[in-house]
């Protein structure tokens, strides 16, 4: 479904990860679906070495 990129952000000083999906995975709406479910089990998660999950460059329906 896309491809995840580990990064460091410099201005925040840690570790993130960046997920790029095809344009035409969240055109559909059973990929925007999925990407939906996805970020929302994310959002679930509490781990002490897990931070916050932004959604950055997003189309939201």
């Amino acid at each position: 479904m896309g491809v995840v990129y580990a990064a460091y952000h410099e201005e925040f000083d840690r570790r993130v990860a960046i997920k790029l999906v095809h344009r035409s995975v969240g055109e559909s709406s059973d990929g925007h679906a999925r990407i939906l479910r996805e970020a929302q089990a994310l959002a679930r998660l509490s781990h002490h070495d897990r931070g916050r999950r932004s959604c950055r460059g997003c189309r939201h329906r």
